[in-house]
């Protein structure tokens, strides 16, 4: 912080002794020294000044340049509009002065920090402005970091194939870029196809060993594959790296669970529901395990919380009609799996439930009927 105050003095010096010579040299020393600043509040109040004194002094492309800058210190801030406001001035000037490389950077940060707020079509607008700007200028390195960030986009749009097209084009001019192999592997887990992803999360992982995602995630498309034992060793490996990630215990304990090792499952729901005391999908996964471990009673207070959390989700409805049909409590099955029907009408499995729910209370045609219409939707027994 020392340096970044001597800077801005020296600034103000010059500019008061009218030194122009030595302004833009200066300049770019203190958008060096800013960048190496780790705290924000405090870097804040002196880029304000810096600003102050670029626009004073007239040098519009560097008032452009620390104005994007001070919008990357909101941005770390979580103070997103204060941001925006501030990269549309820096923007304005850059279009102003005709700083294209200035106006691509710009436009790609505006991208980010709609990326932020969840508003991905103007983010992918920005990011296909700032691309141009960079084909353009044949800036190979901008095009790959805004080829990213448009691929991620339209990832969080679940436009997997076009965000799968970016990340190759990402990786076209930046072979070594692990992010882009992370995110391409995302993408391919969430079309299924799990190999593919895997041997995305282990290019990434050759480049950024200490990624806790990247080990995640693979963990999870090994679990998709059923190979549960390959699942747990990541995401053992991701917890080492991370280990307050309550996601990671979760999937590992339904790797657990999958292997019948239900009392493992449950610590581990355990400490995830420690971390994230409001995740319905956490009660929903440890009310499963205590049903695969027969104590019915247990699972349905897990199904209770997960649906006071959650009350819309047919899954839960149903898993909790079985373990009261469990119990011998068929009325009360009935009456979740008739809710899962209403949230999911076109799920065989509930029909299939019901019907044997009904069968345990003797009512033999209607049980007839709601297997019937299990089998029509696609129940195999």
């Amino acid at each position: 912080m020392d340096q970044v105050e001597a800077l801005l003095q020296q600034l103000e010096k010059a500019q008061q002794d009218n030194h122009q010579e030595m302004k833009p040299s200066l300049l770019k020393e203190i958008e060096k020294a800013f960048s190496a600043l780790n705290d924000f509040h405090r870097s804040t109040v002196s880029f304000q000044h810096a600003t102050t004194l670029a626009s004073a002094i007239k040098d519009r492309q560097s008032e452009s340049a620390l104005l994007n800058s001070l919008g990357n210190i909101y941005r770390q801030l979580a103070l997103p509009y204060y941001a925006i406001g501030l990269y549309e001035h820096a923007l304005m000037i850059a279009r102003e002065v005709g700083d294209l490389k200035l106006e691509g950077d710009i436009l790609n940060n505006l991208g980010l920090i709609f990326q932020d707020l969840h508003e991905f079509s103007p983010a992918i607008k920005h990011a296909e402005q700032a691309l141009l700007i960079a084909q353009n200028l044949g800036d190979r390195e901008a095009e790959s970091a805004t080829l990213l960030n448009s691929g991620t986009a339209y990832a969080q749009l679940k436009e997997y194939q076009r965000a799968i097209a970016d990340f190759d084009r990402t990786l076209d001019l930046a072979p070594d870029n692990a992010k882009a192999y992370h995110n391409r592997g995302s993408a391919y887990g969430n079309l299924g196809e799990h190999q593919r992803a895997i041997a995305d999360f282990n290019r990434a992982i050759d480049l950024a060993p200490g990624n806790a995602k990247a080990y995640h995630h693979r963990g999870s498309a090994y679990d998709s594959l059923g190979e549960y034992l390959w699942a747990i060793a990541d995401f053992n490996r991701a917890l080492d790296l991370a280990p307050n990630d309550a996601n990671a215990y979760n999937n590992r304990g339904i790797a657990y669970d999958n292997l019948g090792e239900h009392q493992w499952a449950i610590a581990d729901f355990d400490r995830a529901l420690g971390l994230t005391p409001g995740d319905a999908d956490i009660y929903y996964n440890r009310g499963i395990a205590y049903e695969n471990l027969g104590e019915y009673q247990r699972a349905i207070a897990d199904f209770d919380c997960a649906l006071d959390l959650a009350p819309g989700d047919a899954d839960i409805f149903y898993d909790r009609g079985i373990a009261y049909g469990n119990l011998g409590e068929y009325q009360r099955a009935i009456a979740d799996f008739d809710r899962a029907i209403d949230l999911a009408p076109k799920d065989a499995d509930t029909y299939y439930g019901k019907g044997w729910a009904l069968e345990g209370l003797g009512r033999k045609k209607e049980a007839q009927q709601a297997y019937r219409r299990a089998r029509e939707l696609g129940y195999n027994e």
